[in-house]
């Protein structure tokens, strides 16, 4: 079993509205190693089960329009208690008045740190009864994510529904080449929208990322204040740029650390 498993049992939707919320109603499970992240006490029948009844297309249209913050923005100082960050890397905002777990995911390197909390939704008949956290390979999680995301696209044209925000999102994220990629990873590291970005955060982003060019930017991006970024990334390209004109001889501590 993978560490994250997303089950999917396509159900008939009753008389829900929208065509995308119809196509993709289904009962879902989520399991995170061993704990199942959708175990539930339904409080109108008062039985324990270990799968909801949702439509998947706002799960899978919310992964895929915070892909890029997923995958690439880090937890810092300057962003603790910050609502947007929490709705960005927190499932139950996926929203439309369904119940999803209260699971967040957050990058760092090659991992990401998952949470999952307890606890019932306003408005809801539900109440999820699992806990726990865990670090897992980030080449998992988003392979699982995105299977969830083709999941629900070929759902939709199987129903004849094509160009919806979601599919949209999605290929442009698929198609996106190394430069754009790179782009998007730096701006999804801030926490802005990498396809919405104005001109300054823009210049803000190349800049930085002609500074970093072969080199993982998390760690400095982590440290640059997204409402502020010109001061930090200033003085990050200005280390780098004299770092790479340092003429010195590392060998010797090169050696030390083969040793």
């Amino acid at each position: 079993m993978s560490d994250l498993e997303f089950t999917i049992d396509w159900t008939d939707a009753g008389a829900i509205a929208g065509p995308e919320l119809a196509a993709t109603y289904a009962s879902l499970g989520i399991t995170v190693r061993d704990s199942v992240v959708t175990r539930v006490f339904d409080e109108r029948s008062k039985t324990v089960r270990d799968t909801i009844c949702v439509s998947l297309y706002p799960l899978a249209e919310w992964l895929a329009f915070n892909w890029w913050f997923l995958s690439h923005e880090v937890e810092s100082p300057l962003k603790a208690g910050d609502a947007e960050f929490d709705a960005r890397h927190a499932l139950d905002a996926a929203g439309e008045g369904y119940a999803f777990p209260r699971l967040t995911a957050v990058s760092q390197g090659d991992l990401v740190n998952l949470a999952w909390r307890s606890g019932r939704k306003q408005w809801t008949r539900v109440k999820f009864l699992e806990e726990g956290e865990t670090w897992i390979r980030k080449e998992t999680f988003l392979e699982r994510c995105g299977w969830l995301i083709d999941r629900v696209g070929e759902r939709l044209a199987e129903s004849g529904i094509q160009d919806s925000p979601l599919q949209t999102e999605w290929a442009a994220i698929q198609a996106a080449d190394e430069e754009e990629t790179a782009f998007c990873r730096a701006a999804g590291g801030l926490g802005w929208d990498p396809y919405a970005p104005d001109d300054e955060n823009r210049a803000a982003v190349l800049e930085l990322g002609q500074a970093l060019e072969g080199l993982d930017p998390e760690e400095a991006i982590a440290a640059i204040d997204p409402k502020n970024p010109g001061p930090v990334s200033r003085a990050i390209r200005d280390a780098v740029i004299h770092a790479r004109r340092n003429s010195l001889s590392l060998e010797r501590l090169a050696d030390l650390c083969r040793a």
